[in-house]
């Protein structure tokens, strides 16, 4: 799978569990956003796909820059970190407990990074 076909996959998740307005976006200079679309209660929802190497980490830092530019440039409600690889245990002091990660089908909304 290509990082395009990851993308696209990765929305019609979202849409097969209930978004609405759900596009892929990506492309160069995105500032993190590759699907946007709306929850059934109407939040916005910005999701970055990183289809990484299975033996790379996405850490702290990466969910901290990815969460203040889904507010700030994006507007999100509700960032969604998704990647093909793992994730630290640890996100980080300054992680707020509503950003959301999935490791291709787990999901964790209390600061931890979720994992397969």
């Amino acid at each position: 799978m290509d990082p395009l076909q990851f993308e696209e996959h990765v929305a019609e998740l979202c849409r097969r569990d209930g978004c609405t307005e759900v596009r892929r976006v990506g492309a160069a200079n995105d500032l993190g956003a590759d699907v946007t679309g709306r929850l059934p209660d109407g939040r916005k929802l910005v999701v970055p796909c990183k289809r990484y190497a299975k033996d790379r980490t996405v850490g702290s830092p990466d969910l901290q820059t990815f969460n203040g530019t889904a507010r700030s440039e994006h507007g999100a409600d509700v960032p969604l970190f998704v990647a093909s690889c793992r994730f630290t245990n640890r996100p980080g002091p300054s992680l707020p407990a509503t950003t959301w990660s999935w490791s291709m089908s787990t999901c964790s909304d209390s600061g931890t990074a979720a994992q397969l």
